[in-house]
């Protein structure tokens, strides 16, 4: 696992952040911050035990990213109605799953967030599940967990681990975010015949890597196994 740091960060900013959204942070986290300021996360996997499910880790936010997707402002401002009190969102997969930190003493920990439903599992009632009890601890999971497809009931088996585009537009997008409910953050586009090399199985997304190097979540009505 390697974190692609943001830029450092400040200790003001930080304080900034408590006294907004009236939390007092762990110290594992604060360091975080402090050293990175959030980051793109290369080549780590979470794995969350209440969905049997392993997930590409994505990035965490940080404080004034120019990038309103990872600007930890920006998104808690958004869900702030959706989420717990005393609770801050601190990052996503790389689908359309966040992760989200509780601090209010009696669930302290990461938790996963399906705030799409993505998974069938989750419901209005519940839609958050619990990864661990500290950010050292979920750190220590993506540095330690390691992915196979044999990990993943529904993985189809096949010689090549590879797809073939077969989407009936003639055409399919590469996306960063796994959902067919938002509006699709292109990471290239693709046409019928071109191949892709499968990474990993979330749900009825494939997880691929492209010819060009590119790597994002493609739905599976859109290709076909090879």
């Amino acid at each position: 696992m390697k974190i692609k740091g943001y830029n450092n960060g400040s200790k003001e900013e930080i304080l900034k952040l408590e006294k907004k959204y009236r939390l007092k942070l762990p110290q594992d986290y604060i360091n975080h911050l402090i050293r990175y300021n959030g980051g793109d996360v290369d080549d780590a996997y979470l794995y969350v035990k209440d969905l049997n499910e392993y997930m590409l880790m994505g990035y965490f936010f940080g404080i004034n990213i120019e990038n309103g997707f990872a600007d930890i402002n920006k998104i808690n401002d958004e869900y702030d109605d959706d989420i717990p009190k005393k609770s801050l969102l601190i990052g996503s997969d790389e689908g359309s799953g966040f992760l989200l930190l509780v601090c209010d003493g009696e669930n302290n920990g990461i938790w996963y967030y399906d705030h799409t439903y993505f998974f069938k599992q989750s419901t209005d009632e519940l839609n958050t599940y619990f990864i661990c009890e500290t950010f050292t601890e979920f750190l220590q999971i993506l540095e330690n967990t390691k992915f196979s497809n044999k990990d993943v009931e529904h993985t189809p088996v096949s010689l090549t681990n590879t797809l073939t585009i077969h989407s009936p537009e003639g055409f399919a997008y590469v996306q960063k975010n796994a959902s067919l409910f938002e509006e699709p953050i292109v990471v290239e586009k693709l046409q019928n015949g071109e191949q892709v090399e499968i990474v990993s199985l979330t749900g009825n997304w494939y997880f691929v890597k492209t010819h060009t190097g590119n790597k994002g979540y493609i739905h599976n009505s859109k290709v076909k196994i090879n």
